[in-house]
């Protein structure tokens, strides 16, 4: 929740340059504190969980998101062939860069960092990659896109409340029937929940804002830009 009470400041700071690097490289260095004195291979992840999911810890990458669709709205259109590239060799490095034991050996040190670049780096790439607009893929990806938002902030709070009130007052369920539970009932409904929150409450906002932009002028060019990019243009 710290991310979206924040998210309009951030967007706010694209507007200048100077002002937003200055904040991406400061979020930078807290994120290498946390992952050089922080915290620690001796421990595993479940122990310093707290830890980890402090916001200033995870600030860097929240910061890289606005950053890719920054710099995309605001730079030339890149190669294909590069961008294909960048995805391929990041995935690949994902996938085979050996890292094993606790999941903490990823989250900590220098593997954090260079799991962290790859994983912007195939970000940059799907976010740029030309794909077929009328391929049905793509319109999947498009609607999951839309939704993304709302669909965040509410499957943890939805599932808990349901394995937790609703589900006991049903009956008895092993584990596994608890998964396929979430999976077939209540997903589907969440997303079904976002969707509605998406049509009726985000896009007459985004709307609002585009207006309110328009009407500002060339100083808020780099909020309105990035609103493009939210809104699926």
């Amino acid at each position: 929740m710290t991310f979206y009470a924040i998210f309009p400041l951030m967007i706010m700071a694209t507007v200048k340059p100077r002002v937003f690097l200055s904040v991406l490289a400061f979020s930078f260095l807290i994120y290498c504190y946390f992952a050089f004195f922080v915290l620690s291979n001796e421990f595993t992840l479940a122990e310093q969980w707290n830890i980890y999911i402090n916001p200033l810890n995870q600030s860097f990458l929240f910061a890289s998101g606005i950053a890719i669709g920054w710099f995309r709205d605001n730079s030339r259109n890149p190669s294909q062939v590069g961008v294909w590239v960048i995805g391929a060799v990041s995935l690949l490095f994902m996938m085979f860069y050996p890292a094993s034991g606790n999941q903490i050996n990823i989250v900590a040190g220098i593997n954090r960092i260079l799991f962290t670049v790859f994983c912007i780096g195939l970000c940059y790439s799907a976010i740029n990659c030309n794909i077929e607009k009328d391929l049905v893929l793509t319109k999947i990806l498009k609607f999951f896109g839309d939704i993304s938002y709302s669909l965040y902030l509410l499957h943890s709070v939805v599932g808990v409340y349901f394995l937790q009130l609703v589900l006991p007052k049903i009956g008895q369920f092993s584990p596994m029937a608890k998964l396929y539970i979430l999976f077939l009932v209540v997903l589907p409904s969440i997303i079904f929940i976002s969707f509605l929150i998406y049509r009726f409450i985000e896009i007459p906002f985004m709307k609002m804002g585009k207006r309110l932009a328009v009407v500002r002028g060339d100083k808020t060019a780099g909020v309105y830009n990035l609103g493009k990019l939210r809104d699926g243009y």
